[in-house]
């Protein structure tokens, strides 16, 4: 694909009648190649694909979105009659690639946001993603998904540090919890 394509998933929300985990296909942001994510009170996962030639794992937008996600579902949280309370410690994000398939979760501990980034500064951040981080990873698009996996978790440390947000590495025989001082993962129940 030349596009990313993406899902919500939900909880039935109540007395609409509805039932199960609600599944939405997510439209792409007019004019563009990403994904809209609108996140509503019952959402409790995002799923969505980078496709061949951006990053082959979380870009620091996805980092923005979960966190802006977190801290807007503790505010929800804190108003007495909103209903239902959304567990921050469920809520997850995934991002599938052709080199990997990962998922940020939360552990529930202090909410913190990120800072407001300007559009420019924002820019200069993916801009020193790419460079001073994945460029590192590959050669001639070939990726080495654990240095890929490994600038990640640095960049994340050094310049999007989010309390609380844990990176699983998607597997066929379950996920895997990956840290900087962990890269070969722990294995979830």
């Amino acid at each position: 694909m030349n596009h990313e394509e993406g899902y919500r998933l939900g909880t039935p929300i109540s007395g609409s009648g509805q039932t199960g985990t609600q599944n939405q296909l997510l439209q792409n942001l007019p004019g563009t190649h990403e994904v809209d994510m609108k996140i509503f009170s019952n959402t409790f996962a995002l799923m969505h694909t980078h496709y061949d030639g951006i990053y082959p794992i979380f870009s620091p937008g996805d980092i923005l979105l979960f966190n802006n996600w977190i801290v807007w579902a503790n505010t929800w949280n804190s108003i007495p009659t909103n209903t239902p309370k959304i567990p921050l410690n469920n809520l997850t994000l995934t991002v599938v690639t052709s080199n990997g398939n990962y998922l940020l979760a939360f552990d529930g501990s202090f909410v913190d946001p990120l800072p407001a980034f300007t559009p420019e500064g924002f820019d200069d951040l993916n801009t020193k993603y790419k460079n001073n981080y994945l460029d590192k990873t590959h050669t001639n698009g070939n990726f080495n998904m654990e240095k890929v996996e490994k600038e990640f978790l640095s960049f994340i440390s050094e310049k999007m540090n989010m309390t609380g947000l844990k990176l699983y590495r998607v597997k066929s025989d379950g996920n895997y919890e990956i840290s900087l001082s962990d890269l070969d993962g722990t294995k979830c129940p």
